[in-house]
């Protein structure tokens, strides 16, 4: 190939991969194999080799092989308007209520799902066999909601446990200092849950709790249903906290505790579970060892750094509203926003208005 070919077949193979259709090692041969034939470079009976597809990453630094995060049509969805038209809207609630320069009222709720059914880190073990990693039978699900402000300050863990009855002492044990923890009939959370995590944990440790006078906290989160409820709404107003509702489908985007927490969460998780089974041999993980593994988990990963730099990255704080760069929503271009997107959008918008208490443009 010439120089100026190789450089639209790079360019074809990253804007590929941002658009969401990232080709494989031997998918990039293949189309390059077909061009090259077709531009008379190799005749039709030869093949490009793997040696060639190395010597091109080698020309061309910025193209590598990676594991390229999953994105679901609706995420696919989220488009450079929408992204713009959220930053509009979080600078003048910012600018409203006098939060641009006040990271330590500025918070981010999320919800994780956790199961006993851990997934193995990478382990030593023997070169030319294959090695094998003890794991517990998948149970319930519980649900761990996080909240933390932009000055890298965590709220204690909230654990929802399935069942209709409190979770007994024994479910306690290892809870670290403030851990809450209830039930609701599935391990997710709903509107009484969520209810009274705001009214018994997120006031009780937010920055000033009830005694900061006039001063609004932000609190910014997705717009699951159990979260924009009228009575969150009445709630909210009554304590001063303005609900602030992420675009739909935009949480891996703009969500601070998605983008910086919850990933290193999960790995310490999963390494917090094998070090368990490897000291019990013969045990499973059990709902009764799960608040001790996810407190472990929680304290390791929820820490002041990864939190600034979640909230830093999604252009909240320091507010940036260039900060999700052109490339993370390229997928928009082809998918388009379905009926039912458009109709939630509607709804959280109009949650969003009644939680602030500002006149929809008419």
């Amino acid at each position: 190939f010439s120089l100026q070919t190789e450089e639209r077949l790079v360019k074809h193979f990253i804007e590929s991969a941002q658009m969401g259709y990232g080709y494989t090692k031997i998918q990039a041969i293949k189309y390059a194999t077909d061009l090259a034939h077709e531009l008379g470079f190799l005749p039709p009976e030869k093949t490009l080799s793997y040696s060639w597809f190395e010597r091109l990453k080698k020309r061309w630094p910025n193209l590598t092989v990676v594991k390229p995060l999953s994105l679901t049509s609706y995420r696919a969805a989220v488009s450079r308007e929408v992204i713009d038209d959220y930053y509009g809207r979080l600078h003048d609630t910012l600018e409203k209520y006098s939060l641009k320069d006040k990271p330590h009222f500025i918070y981010n709720v999320a919800e994780k799902g956790v199961n006993t059914e851990h997934r193995p880190p990478r382990s030593l073990g023997p070169k030319n066999a294959r090695s094998q990693a003890i794991t517990s039978p998948r149970s319930s699900n519980i649900t761990v909601i996080a909240c933390g402000n932009a000055m890298g300050t965590i709220l204690p863990p909230y654990l929802v446990y399935p069942g209709k009855r409190m979770v007994p002492e024994a479910y306690r044990e290892g809870a670290t200092t403030g851990t809450g923890i209830t039930v609701s009939e599935t391990g997710w959370s709903n509107t009484d849950v969520f209810i009274r995590y705001l009214q018994h944990h997120f006031l009780t440790y937010m920055q000033g709790g009830d005694g900061r006078g006039d001063q609004h906290i932000l609190l910014m989160y997705d717009g699951h249903k159990s979260h924009v409820a009228q009575r969150v709404v009445d709630w909210a107003l009554e304590h001063k906290i303005v609900l602030f509702v992420l675009p739909p489908h935009s949480s891996h985007l703009t969500q601070p505790l998605d983008r910086g927490c919850f990933g290193p969460f999960k790995r310490v998780y999963h390494k917090e579970c094998q070090a368990y089974l490897r000291s019990h041999p013969g045990h499973v993980i059990t709902k009764a060892n799960l608040c001790d593994l996810v407190c472990k988990a929680y304290a390791k990963a929820m820490t002041p750094t990864n939190l600034q730099a979640a909230f830093k990255a999604t252009g909240i704080f320091p507010f940036k509203a260039t900060a999700i760069p052109d490339t993370e929503v390229a997928p928009a271009k082809i998918f388009k926003p379905s009926k039912l997107s458009l109709e939630e959008e509607k709804e959280k918008t109009d949650a969003y208005i009644t939680a602030n208490q500002i006149t929809p443009p008419s």
